[in-house]
């Protein structure tokens, strides 16, 4: 009797595990159990039932697949709707097209305030028949506090990945420098700030163009300096037929530089700055001007899932942390801040998703190598948002195609893997350093079970032979191909 008993309970725990357990998809992990730490987890969403999972307890770093986190808060907070308002000041008296005082634009935390944004304000203030501003460009930063920097990025990287963090931020942080070939051969290359040159930013340009058919990629290397201005060194070759490329560096001083942009807007509308360009705090007696805005948050999240804009990510987390951290008294002076905005975080977190394994967030981009979430965890948050129709259809919708757009648009091009282009939406990770990192995390439909949830979280193991970051990314697609053909 008691022998049966043993078998009785192992085959209803056999039958409890194979509901998250499956021969094919363990065999492609095991591919890389020696090299990488993983963990997986697949949800269906219509009733959140785990079908597979391998180590979906595991925090591991997620890298970008953090922005899931941040998208799905924001949306959540504000609505995709929502819009964010940079609004303009001024003090003295307007009178005949002249403002005889000072402009002030005030920062509202918003990511996305670009070239388009700042023609349509130019051209509006000249259109209201403004043509000379007597005195200085203001910029008040102060919903944020003076930490702009990331942690991995505190000295200065000009990547433009690594851009500073800033209430008012303009083009992302971003210089965006064109490079096009010249018409004479060994001539140097064509190389400009776009969409406008600023004052504060000079150009040594050392591209020359070649003859050559191949691909190549000049470069851009920026110098900072000690006034908040910046020198960019361009330097290599550009193919003559080559129909000129841009290449992005993160600018040194936000302040400084947004003003010189937006003074570089209000010049080609015929509209002068007289006096320099500062930072500073909006007075009480001001007048206001104009309002700049901005796009909405559906439209915000796209471009931070789309392309994995870091900048947007960590720009979010502090305005979230500005919009809650004190309800009764929201925006205050200096309270957009990381510790803020990742306790919003960790509360919607606790609030959606019920998950066993610890967690640990340290920003909103996954830039952070200190991040630490599970599959689980992942799993179980797309999973329960996907029940919201307020929100869900603009979340899924930020998601790149796979094959098609954004992240993906080179992912799922093998024979075994082209037959999903086009039937997943994910949000990827990738770092290098210290250890290489691969996740994909998003939803796939299944013809029997429906809408599927999925995280797949992968890191190579501290003090080995790391793996190949192309073959983490094609054993990814392989578990999503084995997914719809097992489960």
């Amino acid at each position: 009797m008691f022998p049966l008993l043993i078998l009785m309970f192992f085959l209803l725990s056999s039958q409890q595990a194979g509901a998250v357990s499956n021969s094919s998809l363990t065999r492609v992990l095991s591919k890389y159990a020696d090299s990488a730490e993983q963990s997986v987890a697949i949800i269906r969403v219509r009733d959140g039932k785990l079908l597979f999972s391998y180590n979906k307890d595991k925090a591991l770093i997620p890298a970008s697949v953090t922005k899931l986190v941040t998208s799905a808060a924001a949306i959540k907070l504000w609505g995709p709707n929502h819009t964010f308002k940079t609004k303009m000041f001024y003090t003295g008296r307007k009178s005949g097209g002249q403002i005889y005082g000072t402009l002030f634009i005030k920062g509202d935390g918003d990511p996305f305030l670009i070239s388009e944004k700042l023609w349509q304000m130019a051209s509006d203030l000249r259109n209201l028949g403004l043509k000379n501003v007597k005195g200085d460009l203001i910029l008040d930063q102060s919903l944020f506090d003076k930490h702009g920097e990331r942690k991995e990025g505190r000295y200065s990287s000009n990547n433009a990945y690594d851009a500073p963090v800033s209430a008012l931020g303009v083009n992302f942080n971003t210089f965006e420098v064109m490079i096009s070939p010249s018409q004479k051969l060994g001539s140097k290359a064509l190389v400009s700030l776009s969409p406008y040159s600023i004052r504060n930013v000079s150009i040594k340009n050392n591209v020359k163009t070649v003859n050559t058919n191949n691909s190549l990629r000049p470069k851009v290397k920026r110098i900072s300096n000690k006034n908040g201005s910046a020198t960019l060194i361009a330097s290599g070759s550009i193919g003559v037929a080559s129909l000129g490329q841009k290449v992005y560096r993160s600018v040194n001083d936000p302040g400084l530089s947004s003003g010189e942009i937006i003074r570089a807007f209000l010049e080609r509308e015929g509209i002068k700055i007289d006096g320099l360009v500062k930072e500073g705090t909006v007075p009480s007696s001001s007048s206001h001007l104009y309002t700049i805005e901005g796009y909405t948050v559906g439209k915000i999240i796209d471009g931070l899932n789309n392309f994995s804009n870091n900048y947007i990510g960590d720009v979010l987390v502090k305005r979230m942390g500005a919009a809650v951290k004190n309800k009764e008294i929201p925006d205050r002076v200096g309270s957009g801040t990381y510790e803020n905005g990742i306790d919003v975080l960790l509360n919607f977190l606790d609030q959606h998703v019920r998950s066993n394994g610890k967690f640990i967030l340290e920003n909103g981009s996954g830039l952070s190598v200190n991040n630490r979430l599970s599959a689980e965890l992942i799993a179980k948050l797309l999973s329960e948002i996907s029940a919201d129709l307020g929100y869900f259809p603009e979340f899924l919708a930020s998601l790149p195609t796979s094959g098609k757009e954004g992240t993906l648009k080179n992912r799922f091009k093998s024979p075994l893997t082209r037959h999903l282009v086009g039937r997943v939406r994910a949000k990827t990770g990738t770092l290098s350093q210290p250890v290489s990192v691969s996740s994909l995390a998003g939803y796939i439909n299944h013809k029997d079970h429906g809408m599927l949830a999925f995280a797949i979280i992968q890191n190579g193991r501290g003090g080995k032979k790391q793996p190949n970051i192309l073959d983490l990314r094609f054993s990814q697609e392989k578990i999503l191909v084995k997914t719809l053909s097992s489960l």
